[in-house]
């Protein structure tokens, strides 16, 4: 009977601890399930947000890039027409845009800017030389424009103020030009070299 009873005890405590060690189990297995969830929905938050700040980085560098784009068209329109008001203003708007950054960056990027081309190579001084404005010309050379540049044809500054047959642009090209020579000279439009030598006659007269 003892023994019957030992048995039976012993049956109960190991259904018991059985009963017990699957609880335990169990528990365990929703608290990891829990937590792996978490972590998913955590690294599926994180992924979410880091593809969120690169679009909006990479729209931030697309307007950024449109912006310049529509600076160095308005300073390439404006130096043609010899519009210093427009010039002066955009390189307001570069200065104010660097005001964060420091001088040295706001002198590097209006420079960037002087020295910008459009899709044929022109630079704003050719376009200046082009549209014939002298005070135009000589404000972006004191900006360190490049007087030598050459655009399309390979044509400078210097030879199109020349072929738009505008004598004080080409006086202006002339006097900053480090690089013509004899050779350059006869490349000039031969109307255009006539009618400078004639002005130039007329005005030692």
């Amino acid at each position: 009977m003892a023994r019957k009873i030992q048995t039976y005890f012993r049956g109960y405590r190991c259904r018991q601890l059985l009963r017990s060690m699957q609880q335990k189990k169990a528990d365990y297995d929703a608290v990891m399930d829990k937590l792996q969830r978490e972590a998913y929905v955590q690294m599926v938050r994180m992924e979410q947000q880091r593809a969120e700040a690169e679009r909006k980085r990479e729209e931030e560098e697309r307007k950024k890039q449109k912006e310049q784009a529509r600076r160095r068209a308005r300073i390439l329109e404006a130096a043609f027409d010899g519009n210093m008001v427009e010039i002066h203003a955009i390189l307001e708007e570069v200065q104010q845009l660097c005001k964060d950054q420091g001088e040295d960056v706001a002198v590097r990027n209006k420079h960037m800017l002087v020295e910008c081309s459009d899709a044929n190579g022109n630079t704003p001084l050719s376009e200046a030389a082009a549209g014939g404005d002298p005070d135009t010309i000589n404000f972006l050379l004191s900006l360190e424009a490049n007087p030598n540049k050459k655009g399309q044809y390979g044509r400078t500054p210097l030879y199109r103020a020349a072929f738009a047959g505008h004598a004080e642009a080409v006086k202006v090209c002339l006097t900053i030009c480090v690089s013509y020579s004899f050779s350059m000279l006869k490349t000039l439009p031969l109307l255009f070299i006539t009618s400078l030598y004639l002005d130039s006659s007329q005005e030692w007269s």
